[in-house]
């Protein structure tokens, strides 16, 4: 149980949650080839969903986060557990699902917030540096 000093100075604290999300290198290199590999509309919706916190974008960035980190951790793929591998892969196919529509940003009025062809690469990126083929 926490001191009560400790939960006075922490609720003290200013709340921010997120100020500064650090993308993963492979988002980064993902958005970055837009710029170079696709339409301008394309390296402006990943910008725009970059800097915009686009859901989409955060959730494939974070299971790739969550990947390397198992992979660190417990030295192997993520792939080849058969629980936690099980789950991340049905994750990160269902965000692939949400491609289909629109983004968080633009429901909310923000412009397009993503491009499917760039994720859709990125999600491809993230089975196989989680150890997933990509015909599994």
């Amino acid at each position: 149980m926490p001191s009560k000093a400790l939960v006075g100075a922490v609720h003290s604290l200013p709340f921010t949650f997120m100020p500064h999300y650090q993308h993963q290198a492979e988002t980064c290199n993902a958005i970055e080839s837009a710029r170079h590999e696709g339409s301008s509309l394309s390296f402006a919706s990943m910008h725009n969903g970059s800097i915009n916190k686009e859901p989409v974008i955060i959730m494939v960035d974070s299971l790739i986060r969550y990947a390397k980190a198992y992979k660190k951790r417990f030295e192997g793929p993520i792939a080849h557990d058969y629980i936690l591998g099980v789950a991340w892969e049905q994750a990160l196919e269902a965000v692939r699902t949400l491609l289909n529509g629109e983004g968080a940003v633009q429901m909310e009025g923000g412009g397009p917030s993503f491009d499917g062809g760039t994720m859709d690469r990125l999600i491809n990126q993230a089975r196989t540096l989680a150890g997933f083929s990509q015909a599994d």
